[in-house]
């Protein structure tokens, strides 16, 4: 054969090549426009679907209809020239709907604060009245309930206090009409955009999990901060958002207005259990926090203070918050873009920490992608922000245990020891898991000077975080503390401790033994989500947690020499000696976190402690599990199948959630 035709058959097969490979990329990019076209689409059937009875009414029942004087009822309520008065005491207001469709029934009123009502709903198909218990924000004055169907009656009562302000109802209609709900909308195509990437990227999963866990988390993430209104949801949210409020002028003079500082406490326009319960009450609760933000002269100085030892926390919420407001976008928003610096400093530093790990990867990614822990990092917290700096610290430190022929070096060891002293500063009680490093063996270290360095580092840190926690208590105890937690006193608490020892120990073991398990697997650490819900999933959460813990990876498979070309490979696991020292060290933070709840949240010589969440539990659960769980507890399935299983039940549980979130808040 000529060199003329070898060089034309070389040409040919790189051709064909590239031909093969353009077909490819076209099929890929049409599979992918035809992926989201499907996901738009079905967000809008979905959306059209559930409103399908208000578009099949007739053309004259659609509308806006003002309720005749004729089919309503006022009971203590007394006629004037605004509207219908309630001064006090009890009221109700009765409509007879005649069995005509009501799609949102509405009510306009004048009333400072809250407003409680109890809605009684007869569709004439049942005998007794569907209730519905509606609390509104004080920053709304339009009551909406969504009811869609054909009603006989409604009923609505009030109870108000005697010394309260008046209540004027000025309006009452109903609307027949078509709205698009671009909260629901916006949920069916993330879920949906979640279900094509984990089955399209189930090889990604295997490969790559960490990229896999920021891409879900991402979404699921902001899923949840767009059904969530833009006011306190999760604990103690309206202080996080104070700090972050103070951090974002960064050490410039602090400014604020009447409206937030409504909503640095849980105020009557900040409370979270009068949350609007559709897209009516969210519009009208946001555009009168704009508008208030924008208008209220901003006469309240709060100095150049940040937020002390808690700033770091605050500072991706910050930057959040702060490009909103530079951007001039409506403080809805800027509050939102607040909650997402959060959520995405959160979620790219689980990501490299799963990355970082060598073994219980899967375990990581679901931690990091439950409701409890997801949530926190989509609010105001630093919680989220403790737990993703010690799931880095302890993967950057196991990535350190199991490659015991590398020298370990500064970057490497500042990366461990940085980790968890700044994700302490929230909360020094956490800072006892640094001396973990000295579990590194001395053949880590290039000579003895560096090991004594490095440790020293390590104790030196322990020490100066947790003077800034013991020392305030030893030294000053508060006379009263949380007022929540009733008669609190740190001052009265100790002297009663001191005087029963053995009896404070035994309820301290008594109270830690009995809420371990929902503390750690439960729904009470994986299915809360602030003042939203308590402990959903009370079943799966905990099957489907131990599933993945006896199914994931627990011990490092080890390469010997030239094991690159072979298939010899031994395995290596964290001795039981070094787990004892870990789990010494869960255990006094365990128990420091319930002596500090007891001391400042607990009635003095009371019988038992108040106020241990089990989020506290958190930035724990990843070296809890490890050492714990023994390694012959093995479910065998490899991680083609674990990682994209797990991802996917995980995002499942959270999507569940996020549903239930939408169905009560954006109806």
């Amino acid at each position: 054969m000529t060199e003329k035709k070898i060089i034309g058959f070389m040409w040919r097969d790189k051709l064909r090549k590239l031909q093969t490979a353009a077909k490819k990329k076209r099929k890929t990019l049409l599979l992918l426009f035809a992926s989201a076209l499907f996901i738009v689409l079905a967000g809008l059937a979905v959306d059209l679907a559930c409103q399908w009875e208000t578009l099949a009414l007739p053309k004259e029942e659609k509308g806006i209809f003002t309720v005749s004087d004729d089919s309503m009822l006022f009971d203590g309520f007394q006629q004037t020239e605004n509207g219908w008065m309630l001064s006090g005491g009890s009221g109700a207001l009765t409509v007879d709907a005649d069995g005509a469709f009501v799609g949102r029934f509405c009510f306009s009123y004048q009333y400072e604060g809250r407003l409680e009502a109890t809605w009684y709903v007869w569709d004439g198909q049942d005998e007794q009245p569907e209730i519905i218990e509606d609390s509104n924000s004080a920053l709304i004055g339009t009551s909406v309930e969504r009811l869609d169907k054909n009603v006989e009656q409604i009923r609505i009562e009030w109870t108000l206090d005697e010394d309260s302000s008046p209540l004027t109802v000025t309006d009452v209609y109903l609307v027949n009409a078509y709205s698009p709900n671009w909260h629901r909308m916006f949920f069916v195509w993330t879920v949906l955009f979640l279900a094509v990437f984990l089955w399209r990227g189930r090889r990604l999963l295997a490969r790559r999990l960490e990229a896999a866990y920021l891409v879900t988390a991402l979404a699921a993430g902001l899923l949840m901060i767009v059904l969530i209104p833009a006011n306190k949801v999760s604990w103690d949210e309206e202080v996080h958002f104070f700090h972050t409020y103070c951090v974002s002028y960064f050490g410039t003079e602090v400014k604020s207005n009447e409206i937030l500082e409504k909503l640095f406490v849980a105020d009557e326009e900040n409370w979270p259990y009068s949350l609007p319960a559709n897209l009516d009450e969210r519009r009208e609760m946001n555009e009168t926090l704009n508008r208030r933000v924008e208008e209220e002269p901003y006469d309240t100085s709060r100095g150049h203070a940040l937020a002390g030892i808690y700033t770091p926390a605050y500072i991706p919420q910050a930057l959040g918050l702060r490009l909103g407001l530079l951007l001039g976008l409506p403080f809805t928003l800027a509050y939102q873009l607040g909650r997402l610096g959060n959520l995405l400093f959160c979620a790219l530093i689980i990501a490299w920490a799963i990355r970082k790990i060598p073994v219980g990867k899967a375990v990581l990614a679901v931690i990091g992608l439950l409701p409890t822990p997801l949530f926190l990092m989509a609010t105001y917290s630093y919680d989220a922000f403790i737990s993703a700096l010690f799931f880095l610290g302890f993967s950057c430190f196991m990535d350190e245990y199991y490659h015991r022929e590398r020298k370990i070096t500064w970057p490497a060891f500042s990366t461990i020891a940085l980790c968890f002293a700044v994700g302490s500063m929230p909360k020094a009680i956490y800072v006892p898991l640094i001396l973990i490093v000295f579990l590194l063996p001395r053949e880590k270290f290039a000579g003895r000077r560096q090991e004594i360095l490095m440790k020293g580092a390590a104790v030196a840190l322990f020490l100066a975080l947790m003077a800034s926690f013991v020392l305030p208590t030893i030294l000053s105890p508060a006379e009263s503390n949380d007022l929540r937690g009733g008669n609190t006193s740190e001052a009265g608490q100790i002297p009663y401790i001191l005087s029963n020892i053995p009896g404070f120990l035994q309820m301290l073991i008594s109270s830690i033994r009995i809420s371990f398990p929902g503390f750690t697997i439960g729904a009470a650490v994986y299915g809360s989500v602030g003042h939203l819900g308590q402990e959903l999933f009370g079943t799966i959460i905990p099957l489907f947690v131990l599933a993945v813990l006896f199914a994931d990876e627990k011990r490092w498979e080890k390469t010997e020499g030239q094991a690159e070309k072979q298939t010899e490979r031994q395995g290596m696991r964290m001795a039981w000696p070094a787990r004892a020292w870990v789990l010494l060290l869960c255990a006094g933070i365990i128990a420091m976190v319930w002596v500090a709840m007891y001391l400042a949240f607990t009635p003095v010589g009371s019988d038992h402690i108040n106020g241990v969440q089990a989020r506290y539990y958190i930035p724990l659960l990843p070296v809890l599990y490890l050492c714990l769980c023994p390694d012959g507890l093995k479910i065998s399935v490899g991680r083609e199948k674990l990682y994209p299983l797990a991802l996917a039940g995980a995002a499942v549980i959270t999507a569940a959630v996020a549903a239930r979130t939408m169905l009560t808040l954006c109806g």
